[in-house]
């Protein structure tokens, strides 16, 4: 079988950048199990991963960019909705669906797994159809952030739609957050909707209009991942970092990569945009991989796994959340987009082989 790696061929580090954000959120999950007793594990690495769980952000401001630059000549079109609510739909759905097709049977033939209200049909149908809910409660532990992903989404069609609608609607939205920053809303749908973390699409938009207008110095992102690295290490050993911080780190290196892009398209190996295609696939399935491995692996070195074997059975379970999103980004995700993608009328372009 042959791998396809789906990319913009004019933007290949800003794919390679999704599945580096992946990873990281991979990396966090499995040193969290590591410090779990739930998984029999003994030794308390956590902090030192903090850090990592700020992969979602970069996913953030990935999302503002990449929608705000591809779709830029779409605004004020409103003949070209249909196709991209399409296109959104069938990317964030069709995998994702089949995903709870999986765990559902899971939770409710298993009743140790999960709290009671991952059998809870409203719960279910909430987390099935990506509603929002209190505490980032969700079927998918990861997929809150999916929630917010569909509400930039439905501000940026309005803006197809649109164009000074759009800019109203964009407009209110900003000062909603920065209000909101301020006030603190109790109402959990203000407190959704005007989240702070929701200032990242903005950054990612900001970054899409300078890239688009001016030269950028692909350097710059090398200052993005350094001032990452320095946040990190700061949270290893005082209390938590506020995640803009990683916003504007993550805007700072999409930045750069993007002005990389522009200058030399190539230069980035197949295999490693292959983990930036998976990117979604990966973030969707690995916390299922990491669960199942860390239930084997933990409680059968705990004498050893403080000493040299750390490292290892850390590689182990990243390695197992990496390779379950793989697998299913070729056999399932994949597919079920090209399929999606076909029945919509829409075919993929920018297609490697």
């Amino acid at each position: 079988m042959k791998l396809e790696v789906t990319h913009s061929q004019r933007q290949p580090r800003i794919e390679l950048a999704r599945g580096v954000a992946a990873i990281l959120v991979v990396a966090f999950h499995a040193a969290g199990a590591i410090s779990s007793p739930r998984f029999g594990g003994t030794i308390d690495i956590g902090r030192y991963f903090a850090f990592a769980r700020n992969g979602v952000d970069i996913f953030f401001v990935l999302s503002g960019f990449i929608i705000s630059y591809a779709h830029a000549a779409d605004i004020g079109r409103p003949a070209r909705l249909r196709r991209y609510l399409g296109r959104r739909f069938v990317r964030i759905f069709p995998p994702y669906w089949a995903v709870c097709a999986l765990i559902i049977p899971i939770y409710l033939l298993v009743p140790s797994l999960g709290d009671g209200d991952v059998r809870s049909f409203p719960f279910i149908l909430q987390s099935v159809l990506l509603v929002p809910m209190p505490y980032h409660a969700s079927l998918i532990g990861v997929a809150w952030s999916l929630s917010y992903e569909l509400l930039f989404y439905a501000i940026f069609a309005v803006a197809i739609w649109s164009r000074v609608l759009g800019t109203v609607v964009f407009a209110l939205w900003l000062a909603g957050i920065i209000v909101c920053a301020w006030l603190q809303p109790s109402e959990f749908a203000l407190s959704f909707v005007f989240d702070l973390r929701n200032l990242e699409f903005f950054f990612g938009i900001a970054v899409a209009a300078i890239a688009r207008r001016s030269a950028v110095d692909a350097r710059i992102w090398v200052t993005g991942v350094a001032l990452f690295a320095v946040l990190g290490a700061l949270e290893a050993y005082a209390p938590p970092v506020h995640f803009l911080w990683y916003g504007f780190a993550g805007a700072l290196i999409v930045l750069g990569l993007a002005g990389r892009d522009r200058m030399a398209p190539a230069g980035v190996g197949r295999v490693a945009l292959l983990f930036g295609a998976a990117s979604y696939a990966i973030y969707l399935v690995h916390y299922f991989a990491i669960s199942a491995v860390a239930r084997i692996v933990l409680p059968l070195a705990p004498g050893i796994i403080g000493g040299v074997m750390l490292p290892v059975v850390l590689l182990i379970l990243i390695s197992s959340g990496v390779a379950a999103g793989l697998v299913f980004h070729v056999f399932v995700e994949r597919p079920a987009v090209l399929l999606g993608r076909r029945l919509l009328g829409d075919s993929p372009r920018g297609c490697v082989k």
